[in-house]
């Protein structure tokens, strides 16, 4: 699958790859992404980079995260800084 100009499409595994059972909630994939976006003021490169190795660790490198397209670096994917409870209890549901 190849994306269009400007836009990232992200794959919890390579194409051929296992999709191997998880023993949580939800998949490794999805578990290092939420993990990872909660870091403030990343950017995706840093975190794409970051949740492929969370992956590759986890599944002992039998899974490694497959993408397609490209996101300009610097584009930012998280808050450039963690708001307190009291801010996030004003501002309410996104």
């Amino acid at each position: 699958m190849q994306a269009p100009s400007g836009v990232l499409i992200a794959f919890s595994t390579a194409p051929g790859k296992p999709l191997t059972e998880s023993t949580g909630r939800v998949g490794d994939y999805a578990e290092s992404l939420a993990k990872v976006l909660d870091v403030p003021g990343l950017s995706s490169d840093i975190v794409f980079r970051r949740v492929g190795t969370l992956v590759e660790n986890r599944s002992r490198m039998a899974r490694s995260p497959w993408f397609s397209g490209f996101h300009p670096p610097g584009t930012l994917l998280t808050l450039p800084f963690a708001p307190t409870s009291a801010e996030a209890a004003e501002k309410g549901p996104l």
